[in-house]
């Protein structure tokens, strides 16, 4: 499917059909998870896929222990390139929640990843 519309989290309340995919473009500095969840509030979006690509900085991931269950956080300051960003948006207490996966390069070209915990 083609993105029906190209938005910003300035302009996304006025999308006209946010059942239909569309690209939602954050400026540099912009916070990857507020934005999300401003637009799919202002939406009223319900559940949703995520996918993305572009640069993150300041980037809290985290690494999911199965054997103890709970996460272990890192920051990562640098610019990062992201190669890929997938997740989802799903209702708790019915509010939007965000579970996101993410791969970032680094100019060594070794790659970081983990679960997005704030970027």
């Amino acid at each position: 499917m083609r993105p029906s519309s190209l938005v910003t989290t300035q302009t996304c309340s006025t999308l006209s059909h946010p059942d239909q995919p569309f690209i939602l473009v954050l400026k540099k500095g912009e916070e990857l998870m507020e934005g999300i969840l401003h637009c799919a509030m202002a939406l009223g979006i319900k559940g949703a896929t995520l996918t993305g690509l572009g640069a993150l900085k300041n980037v809290f991931l985290a690494y999911y222990h199965f054997d103890i269950h709970q996460y272990q956080t890192k920051l990562f300051e640098d610019n990062h390139e992201l190669i890929s960003l997938n997740g989802n948006i799903g209702l708790i207490d019915q509010k939007p929640f965000l579970h996101i996966h993410a791969a970032m390069g680094k100019p060594d070209y070794s790659v970081i990843g983990g679960h997005i915990m704030s970027a």
